[in-house]
């Protein structure tokens, strides 16, 4: 892998790279709400996950994109790979933007989570 330049990594789907490129893209379309299933689930069924270093990575990620659709995208990363005790992600920075939506994207996240995690 390191054998790879840096832009040529973007393109190998495990990489720490294609990840946080993941984020940015999601991060700048703003036309629909987030939709990182691509980047969690393969063709037939498979999943690509390494929780505890893309958990590490996303935020990482939001310390630099503490804004509402910066909430939304590691909401959205929290829905997939994200447990009852890593929901303090969403509190852990001051988020920029309306104080409603603020609260809804995490009361949307933390539904999601444990929704999820009955199973």
């Amino acid at each position: 892998m390191h054998r790879l330049d840096a832009k040529d990594r973007v393109s190998v789907h495990v990489t720490d790279e294609a990840f946080v490129a993941a984020l940015d893209r999601e991060f700048s379309s703003t036309q629909f709400e987030p939709h990182l299933d691509p980047v969690f689930e393969l063709p037939g069924g498979k999943r690509l996950v390494f929780p505890a270093r893309q958990l590490s990575l996303l935020g990482t990620w939001l310390s630099t994109h503490r804004t509402v659709r910066g909430l939304e995208v590691a909401g959205e990363c929290l829905r997939h790979i994200g447990t009852r005790n890593d929901l303090e992600l969403l509190d852990r920075y001051q988020i920029e933007g309306d104080s409603t939506e603020i609260e809804r994207v995490k009361a949307s996240a933390r539904f999601a989570v444990r929704r999820r995690t009955l199973e």
